[in-house]
């Protein structure tokens, strides 16, 4: 069965204790600032038929390469920084999903999150972005025992297949698997 996301009241944060405990897996969602892709521009070249999936013939993607590469480079910096693993993460348009987990009791996913934030929004400006990156919370959601690490992975991978952008997750040039054991 695939993988459901259920969302949580905006702006609740999770225990802090979640964000500490190498047993958890934390399904972390960030936004880019309100109104902004900043990350690529996607435009429409074809409608398709009500109900049709969006193929991705149907779309013309810019991407701001050294934005992307920027962000997944600091974003693969952090983890190895603050001790944390990152399962997968998939950079999209206008939003990162990623999965995460401490290595130990004493690394924190929300630190490194954080941290994360600000220095990519640092590097964005040097790259000519203007004003904030991303959005000041992100949504975050704790693997419960019963969802599987592998169909919530494969959920995030799958995004731009989803999106219609590529035909599978393999071609989305901003999709990686860092930590994740097959």
């Amino acid at each position: 069965m695939p993988y459901e996301f259920f969302p949580r009241p905006r702006n609740e944060r999770l225990p802090m204790e979640y964000y500490c405990d190498p047993e958890r897996v934390v399904f972390l969602t960030v936004r880019a600032t309100e109104n902004c892709s900043p990350f690529a521009t996607v435009r429409r070249l074809l409608e398709s038929a009500e109900g049709e999936r969006p193929s991705p013939d149907m779309f013309e993607t810019t991407f701001n390469h050294p934005l992307c590469r920027s962000v997944l480079n600091l974003l693969q910096e952090a983890k190895e920084i603050y001790g944390c693993y990152v399962l997968v993460a998939c950079l999209m348009p206008d939003h990162m999903h990623w999965l995460a987990r401490p290595r130990t009791t004493q690394a924190n996913v929300l630190t490194m999150h954080d941290r994360f934030k600000g220095k990519s929004t640092n590097k964005s400006w040097t790259l000519g972005h203007r004003g904030r990156l991303w959005q000041p919370r992100s949504h975050d959601h704790v693997l419960r025992e019963e969802e599987s690490v592998m169909a919530v992975a494969e959920y995030i991978l799958n995004n731009p297949v989803r999106k219609g952008y590529v035909k599978q997750w393999q071609d989305w040039p901003y999709s990686v698997r860092w930590d994740l054991l097959l």
